[in-house]
């Protein structure tokens, strides 16, 4: 039983925290990863670079997403040129 504990808050603790935890989100977005979606997928569809959602989110392996994971989107990323 205390293998099983400690797996469940090794996960919860790699896990950025929920919406609900964040507080308020200074204007930021969110979007619910999809099965398939990929971070680099989800900033290009938001105009946003990956590194700047990853940052945002806490997020130490981009390659670590998974399917109904909240995560929060810039509404404007500061380092993607106007055009």
């Amino acid at each position: 039983m205390a293998n099983t504990q400690s797996a469940k808050q090794t996960a919860t603790a790699n896990r950025p925290p929920s919406p609900e935890d964040r507080g308020a989100d200074h204007g930021n977005e969110t979007h619910e990863v999809k099965e398939g979606e990929t971070l680099d997928d989800i900033a290009s569809a938001h105009k946003v670079e990956p590194r700047t959602v990853q940052r945002l989110n806490g997020i130490k392996r981009p390659d670590l997403i998974w399917p109904g994971m909240v995560i929060r989107i810039p509404r404007r990323d500061p380092h993607t040129p106007k055009g």
